[in-house]
């Protein structure tokens, strides 16, 4: 930290019990564990099924939009991260096939 200070560079450390002091990064923390809450639950998945609903809230957090939405349906859509990721706002939501192993119905819809 002596040498970051020589060369002008403030840290800025949010206390650990004090995340309301985090601004925007906290709530976008936020809205990925609600989400991942919301797709999972208190079930018990497996590694695969765990990466898939973490993939699946990124995609949904990097979709929103990074500007103000326009209330005229005729203004281009707003910029998101997506744009930057993947050139557009989202993704296919689900795959266009299954593997045929085995599998339960049940699972997979959840995740």
């Amino acid at each position: 930290m002596k040498s970051a200070a020589n060369k002008g560079i403030k840290w800025s450390v949010n206390p650990p019990w004090a995340p309301h002091l985090g601004g925007v990064h906290e709530t976008m923390i936020k809205s990925v564990k609600r989400s991942t809450y919301a797709i999972l639950g208190t079930a018990d998945v497996t590694n695969e099924e765990l990466m898939t609903a973490f993939m699946d809230a990124e995609a949904l957090i990097n979709s929103r939009p990074l500007t103000c939405r326009s209330a005229n349906p005729s203004d281009d859509t707003p910029i998101a991260p997506n744009h930057f990721l993947i050139g557009q706002v989202g993704g296919p939501f689900a795959p266009g096939s299954v593997d045929s192993g085995q599998f339960s119905p049940k699972r997979w819809r959840r995740v």
